[in-house]
């Protein structure tokens, strides 16, 4: 029994090292598993989700409950807006490139990101910290990139009810610092 249990996983392993994997930095469609790794007192705090990216349109980051696997917090890049939507505290906040580029110490460039996140997928696995990113802070997490494809697939625009309330840049951040 262990003999055969053995064989299928030895061939379940061959077929996913079959698997085409010619990703290129011209690819139109790009998706990721994403695992977000945040230290806090009791260790390391994994939150997983997904990366999907239409060259020059939508960068969406999903990140997901742990546990319930419900949607948490996605995350749509732009080059018009960046918008990032909290679903657990039913708020939202749609700030402009101009905006970010105030705020960020090395601004926004939505092109620049993309190009990064293209140039990963080639490495077929990628870790980013904040300050790789482009964001000064204190928390010292990490992003971790993994099974990237360039599937295509259907952008779905977030869906915003009226029990949304839009917050300030100022609101976020504090949200953002006092969990």
């Amino acid at each position: 029994m262990k003999t055969k249990g053995l064989f299928v996983l030895l061939m379940l392993m061959a077929l996913v090292g079959c698997k085409s994997t010619d990703l290129s930095t011209d690819a139109r469609y790009l998706s990721a598993k994403v695992k977000l790794i945040l230290p806090d007192k009791d260790g390391d705090t994994a939150v997983s989700g997904s990366l999907r990216l239409i060259a020059g349109e939508c960068i969406q980051l999903s990140l997901l409950v742990p546990m319930v696997r419900s949607e948490a917090v996605r995350i749509e890049l732009t080059p018009e807006y960046v918008l990032v939507i909290d679903r657990m505290d039913r708020c939202y906040i749609r700030i402009a490139p101009q905006t970010l580029n105030a705020k960020l110490p090395d601004g926004y460039d939505y092109y620049r990101l993309e190009q990064r996140l293209h140039q990963a997928s080639l490495k077929k696995k990628a870790t980013f910290t904040a300050r790789e990113l482009g964001l000064l802070t204190p928390v010292k997490g990490r992003v971790t990139l993994s099974g990237f494809s360039n599937r295509t697939f259907t952008r779905r625009p977030p869906q915003l009810s009226s029990r949304y309330t839009q917050v300030s840049w100022k609101e976020l951040v504090e949200m953002l610092s006092n969990p």
